[in-house]
């Protein structure tokens, strides 16, 4: 295998797509919580949060390659399902039509194949009461604030304090 190049950041000047970049975001104030700025002077925390959406790919060990081994089919409907999932939503229902028009899929048996896939390796499972409803695996990926979603899930692994 052909070995990397060493890249100097200072040399790849300005990303290109940063040209016309505007993220929209909300800024929020803990109204309960202080911090003193430059001057000694104590001022309401703030922090910002971004307004769009957004779907987050978690790494773990053997993640990356459990992707690269999916079929075209599996990882066309795996971006499918990352990018139709509803904020703070475990579970997804799959319009078969839509996803079959939108990627250029003829056969509902590709359909079929590609979703066996992701349920066989894990990224889906089928609920047991509906029909093209699945489980996403919220250890790979998901929509919104795990943290929220299952706070009884949460290990605090350390702390820090400003």
């Amino acid at each position: 295998m052909k070995k990397l190049q060493v890249v100097d950041e200072s040399k790849l000047l300005l990303n290109p797509f940063v040209n016309n970049l505007q993220i929209e975001a909300t800024r929020m104030t803990e109204s309960n919580k202080f911090v003193a700025d430059a001057d000694g002077i104590m001022l309401p925390v703030t922090s910002l949060i971004e307004k769009r959406q957004n779907t987050k790919i978690f790494s773990c060990p053997g993640c990356k390659d459990m992707v690269y081994n999916l079929s075209p089919g599996a990882k066309s409907l795996y971006l499918f399902v990352l990018y139709n999932l509803e904020s703070g939503q475990d579970w997804i229902q799959i319009n078969i039509q839509w996803y079959m028009t939108k990627n250029g899929v003829k056969s509902i048996n590709t359909y079929k194949e590609a979703v066996k896939e992701l349920c066989r390796y894990l990224f889906l499972s089928q609920t047991v009461d509906y029909k093209d409803v699945y489980w996403i695996n919220p250890m790979l990926f998901f929509s919104g604030n795990r943290i929220a979603k299952y706070p009884d899930k949460v290990i605090v692994k350390g702390e820090f304090n400003k």
